[in-house]
């Protein structure tokens, strides 16, 4: 049996709950909480980050992400199965359903999700898991919700397994994950109108040593941050040349997000995951599951706020 694998002096544990399959966190300074999510667990987490206490709600579907609304305190937005709905933020109760997508895909999911500084919604779905990381391939699309306009557009198509977004500190970039193909990409972004054009590979990750690109943040020099599905680790990158810049360890082999956050947005939090796990890798890497803080990130990196999701007042009576 291999030794277990412990944790370094940079990383520590905000909070072990053996999540099946947690992603999509969001540091909301209002609260001074992490949330995030157990996709397959259908739970949506918030994570006191000075008191490390966890409370969670639990939605009728898998959740892909959940992100807070501007201007309320009670509701977020949230992907449920393949909707993207409003729920309250302190029970779960779904408010509104405002889309559905890939109705020709009934077994899709959602699977991230984040807002651009407009407040708009670009969320992504990935085909069917006839068993954990095996889904049909091609089946899933990248999409964004206008809250203000309340449409929908698809984005991007032939996506296996839609991943991390993230956009750069002047908002001429977005850069997106398909972990099918390994593939982080750029794109020319349009911040007024959302329009995505110039689409090209930025970093291949295969042979890179660090896993299956996943879940991804930007810091505010635009270098780019990559949780590595069995990687144990979140990568750094260059948006322009594409080299690895810096590397955290953890002591989680399917490290799935990251995102910054805490004071001056110095810190980093990272989710990661116990599913499609055995028992060798359990008890190599008995924190599986556990969400992390990097206190001292490297390069001295530091992030900026994140963007909440933003939607017709008239919709909120």
């Amino acid at each position: 049996m291999s030794a277990s694998v412990g944790i370094s002096s940079a990383v520590e544990v905000l909070c072990n709950g053996q999540a099946i399959l947690a992603e999509g966190p969001f540091y909301d300074d209002h609260t001074n909480e992490l949330i995030w999510v157990d996709i397959l667990n259908k739970a949506v987490n918030f994570t006191n980050v000075d008191s490390k206490h966890t409370r969670s709600i639990y939605l009728p579907d898998s959740v892909g992400s959940a992100l807070p609304v501007e201007g309320s305190a009670s509701q977020m937005v949230a992907l449920i199965g393949r909707k993207v709905c409003i729920v309250d933020r302190q029970t779960g109760e779904m408010h509104h359903q405002l889309a559905v997508v890939d109705e020709g895909f009934p077994k899709n999911r959602m699977n991230d999700g984040k807002c651009d500084t407009r407040g708009r919604l670009w969320c992504g779905t990935m085909g069917y898991e006839k068993s954990p990381g095996e889904p049909v391939s091609s089946e899933g699309s990248l999409f964004c919700y206008d809250g203000a306009t309340r449409t929908l557009t698809q984005k991007v198509t032939d996506v296996c397994v839609s991943n991390g977004m993230a956009w750069d500190p002047d908002n001429t970039k977005m850069y997106y994950i398909d972990s099918g193909p390994r593939k982080l990409w750029s794109f020319d972004f349009e911040e007024a109108s959302g329009l995505l054009s110039n689409r090209r590979v930025l970093v291949d990750f295969h042979d890179k040593g660090v896993g299956i690109p996943d879940g991804m943040c930007t810091d505010s020099e635009g270098r780019l941050w990559v949780a590595g599905f069995f990687g144990a680790a979140v990568s750094c990158w260059d948006p322009c040349t594409g080299e690895m810049l810096a590397k955290i360890e953890f002591p989680a082999r399917r490290t799935t997000s990251c995102c910054f956050g805490g004071p001056d947005s110095r810190w980093m939090f990272v989710t990661t995951a116990r599913v499609g796990a055995g028992e060798e890798e359990l008890s190599k890497y008995p924190l599986s599951g556990a969400v992390f803080v990097v206190r001292e990130v490297p390069l001295g990196a530091r992030g900026v706020p994140l963007s909440r999701f933003k939607w017709a007042v008239n919709l909120m009576a």
